[in-house]
């Protein structure tokens, strides 16, 4: 095993292209069934079923919002030509606003972030960890943040949010 000697600032490596070889295909959702979101909400996940499903649920239960968006899901388990339990989940959901995608092997997780990156078909991308929620209005808000700050004179890079943390009894 290479020890890890820190970031390589010169380094020069495409991290989209290093996993070209693996394949993420579609198992679940149509393209055209919103033609052109706003938004693209990436939901990584791998083997954390309860978790994803909650965090699933809260950007389903999102308020109103003035534009058109959609989640993607990447699943990191590879696909073995079966249904594993996540896919169980969204089947049983039949939301039209869910594209699945499995991946053909394992990838690093940073590299499966890529990847759903690219996958993404919005013209901006947020991305939700599997074990992470949004608060109701967390779409609407971040459709206001990208509207005041995105000008033809500025255009905007990226917006980081606050984060909440919960306990529970």
């Amino acid at each position: 095993m290479k020890k890890y000697t820190g970031v390589e600032y010169e380094s020069c490596e495409n991290c989209f292209e290093k996993y070209s070889g693996v394949t993420s295909t579609l198992l679940y959702g149509n393209l055209s069934a919103i033609p052109q979101p706003w938004l693209t909400v990436l939901i990584p996940t791998y083997k954390r079923h309860e978790l994803f499903e909650q965090a699933l649920h809260s950007v389903l239960d999102q308020y109103h919002t003035d534009f058109l968006w959609d989640i993607v899901v990447l699943d990191n388990e590879p696909y073995d030509g079966t249904a594993n339990r996540t896919e169980k989940i969204i089947r049983k959901l039949k939301n039209k606003r869910v594209l699945y995608y499995r991946n053909s092997e394992s990838i690093p997780p940073a590299d499966n972030f890529n990847r759903g990156i690219q996958l993404a078909r919005g013209k901006w991308v947020t991305m939700l960890h599997d074990d992470d929620l949004l608060v109701a209005n967390t779409l609407q808000n971040i459709g206001k943040l990208i509207e005041a700050y995105d000008t033809p004179k500025k255009p905007l890079g990226a917006i980081s949010a606050k984060n909440i943390q919960f306990e529970y009894d």
